[in-house]
């Protein structure tokens, strides 16, 4: 007969938090290999190509509503919006309906790059956290913000993934990010 023992509480705890720190790195990973994938094959980051992704169904009829759609803050996909209109592949206008509404819409540039454009790591975690149960879901975000709590780097509004929060200037290099 064996001495099998249970792994102690503290032992499980460890390997839980192992577990968190083992899928988190796989999502940064993931999106790290997909933006510079992106970028190197047709110049966009994932957040730029993710928000071109939300506008083909049809235009936003606000910056609001494109938020909606990128699950994100009005402020961050202002930025990408920006950087997007700048390239010419999404168009702003007054709304015919309110004038004081600015319509976002893709332009044909923008609608051709979509054509070429593989799928985002953005959009597939978009669609896997969809395809949770109701309560799996609602426990994910709980414990992801309670996480962010803890570790004291709980942030207002984060911008959309791998985007910078501020334009960059045309033309203007990156910064090396810093490795993990």
């Amino acid at each position: 007969m064996g001495t099998h023992r249970t792994p102690s509480a503290a032992l499980r705890r460890q390997q839980h938090i192992g577990r968190s720190l083992d899928g988190l790195r796989a999502i940064v990973r993931a999106l790290r290999v997909n933006s510079h994938a992106l970028e190197r094959r047709i110049g966009l980051s994932g957040a730029q190509l993710f928000v071109l992704q939300q506008l083909e169904p049809g235009p936003a009829g606000s910056m609001n509503e494109l938020a909606e759609r990128t699950l994100t803050h009005q402020s961050s996909v202002s930025v990408v919006v920006s950087r997007l209109v700048e390239r010419g592949l999404v168009t702003r206008t007054a709304a015919q309906t309110d004038a004081r509404r600015t319509e976002i819409a893709l332009s044909a540039r923008g609608r051709a790059m979509l054509r070429r454009a593989p799928v985002t790591v953005q959009s597939q975690l978009v669609a896997g956290l969809r395809a949770l149960p109701p309560a799996r879901l609602a426990a994910l975000a709980a414990g992801i913000e309670g996480w962010l709590r803890a570790a004291g780097i709980a942030e207002g509004n984060p911008p959309l993934l791998f985007e910078d929060a501020s334009p960059a200037k045309a033309g203007a290099k990156r910064r090396p990010r810093a490795r993990e």
